[in-house]
């Protein structure tokens, strides 16, 4: 469930815990002739629920967990849902064929869901968590490699534009990319203009537009971003970074996946 988006994922966590909620506040209205059993048959619950819809709110909004990772919160939600619904519901099975009465088990069975709700979502946060950890390290080790191979190159290149040609050569040559472009940017038309590439065909290229204003789709990208900040901005999936929305159907057209944004800034 990793290819599921951001906005999917915490949209079906948050409609769930909603109506989670609502079905606990009707409990807690029926029951609130009996304060000790409407707290912990429907207040509990009641809490439990608003933090589902509230988590998936943030999971929505990209505020809790990469957006590549949503799909894991949802996935391990849905397992520790099931996992108690069938614990709970075995138990009442087993209670049935003993001919033992089953007070109010419809409840019991929905307390149960939305406790395995919380439970497989701390889970599923901790789990994506740690998958970002492992992916950045992963990412870093291949940046590294990136900057040595320029840097090997740097030694012997004389003009920078047989730089950046042999630079964009060894990368496409080695085992960490199949394709490189070198674009230059020019504050005055605030642009983005690829000046070498390997790997990639001219129509490609040409289709590129990448500017560094926010307030344009084609300014928001990693590739602005990485001028803005001068940081490395590595993206492991395409599809789910919303800020490439622009360029999907480029990419998809030519197989890319991921990719890394490296600023290299010269006098």
């Amino acid at each position: 469930m990793e290819r599921v988006s951001a906005r999917t994922s915490g949209t079906v966590i948050a409609v769930s815990g909603l109506a989670l909620a609502v079905i606990h506040l009707r409990s807690a209205i029926r029951l609130q002739t009996f304060p000790t059993l409407v707290v912990v048959e429907a207040i509990v619950p009641l809490v439990l629920a608003l933090v589902v819809t509230g988590v998936g709110g943030l999971l929505r909004e990209e505020r809790l967990a990469p957006a590549p990772f949503a799909g894991r919160i949802l996935g391990w939600t849905v397992v520790g849902t099931v996992a108690l619904v069938v614990a709970v519901g075995w138990l009442f099975v087993d209670a049935a064929f003993r001919g033992q009465a089953v007070p109010r088990a419809g409840q019991t069975v929905l307390n149960g869901a939305t406790l395995g709700a919380v439970v497989g979502m701390v889970v599923g946060i901790y789990d994506a968590r740690e998958q970002r950890q492992r992916q950045r390290a992963v990412q870093l080790t291949r940046i590294n490699d990136t900057l040595r191979i320029a840097t090997q190159e740097m030694v012997d290149a004389a003009e920078r534009d047989e730089l950046e040609a042999v630079v964009c050569r060894r990368l496409t040559e080695s085992d960490i990319y199949d394709s490189a472009w070198i674009g230059r940017y020019d504050p005055s038309d605030d642009a983005v203009r690829p000046s070498v590439w390997m790997g990639h065909d001219d129509e490609y290229v040409d289709s590129m537009a990448i500017t560094v204003d926010p307030d344009e789709p084609a300014g928001r990208g990693p590739g602005s971003e990485a001028i803005r900040t001068g940081e490395i901005q590595p993206v492991q999936d395409v599809f789910a970074e919303s800020t490439l929305e622009p360029w999907w159907d480029m990419l998809a057209a030519k197989g890319v996946e991921s990719l890394a944004v490296v600023p290299l800034v010269g006098s």
